[in-house]
């Protein structure tokens, strides 16, 4: 896929770089211990496999917020309420049915108040539902009865880390073009952060999109 195709041209420069280096000598005499550039090169690339591997076991899964706690006493029975539940904001509010092969509570450091509506772990039959439900999440602000309820894939350690550097490199954006009176609209889209005001002009005026 994409993503591996990303992480193989990757690890084909590193290994580019590191052997352009060796022939300059730039990297002789910089430590007073031999560095190993094969272990280098491949520690990295099982980091990046483990990535891979770890992104491939998620993708299958979303992460919901503000579902109601079943208060069954069996734990199967909870369980199955809540899922009922969930299916019902799926099809009520985004008009999508949602098939559930498995699903359970994620531990919460939200306050007291907000014990009764830990996060739930869903995890879908199909890949492509996963994509649907989040390119519609925002129909969930629109429905009245589920308002508080929203949806969020379940990204690595990795992918959480790069979103918060988006998040900031965004809000960072906004400020600025608040300060200056400015009238971009910067958003997070495809893992950049772009001016979606200036996008939707070239897309009026038949530009290319970025």
């Amino acid at each position: 896929g994409k993503l591996e195709e990303t992480f193989l041209t990757r690890l084909r420069d590193l290994e580019s770089e590191i052997s352009v280096l060796k022939e300059r000598g730039v990297l002789e005499g910089t430590s007073k211990q031999p560095v190993n550039f094969k272990e280098i090169v491949q520690e990295e690339r099982e980091a990046n496999l483990r990535e891979l591997s770890d992104r491939d076991r998620r993708k299958n899964n979303l992460v919901w917020f503000g579902i109601p706690e079943s208060e069954k006493p069996e734990a199967s029975d909870r369980m199955a309420e809540d899922n009922a539940f969930l299916k019902s904001v799926c099809i009520r509010a985004l008009g999508i049915q949602i098939d559930i092969t498995a699903s359970r509570r994620l531990r919460s450091n939200q306050s007291n108040d907000n014990k009764t509506k830990r996060p739930l772990l869903v995890t879908v039959k199909d890949h492509t539902q996963v994509g649907h439900i989040l390119k519609d999440a925002r129909k969930l602000r629109d429905c009245e009865e589920f308002k508080q309820v929203y949806v969020k894939r379940d990204s690595t350690p990795l992918e959480r880390v790069e979103m918060r550097r988006l998040i900031s490199e965004r809000d960072q954006k906004r400020e600025e073009t608040k300060s200056k009176g400015g009238s971009e609209n910067w958003v997070i889209r495809s893992g950049k952060v772009v001016n979606l005001a200036r996008r939707s002009r070239e897309d009026q005026g038949g530009g290319e999109q970025n």
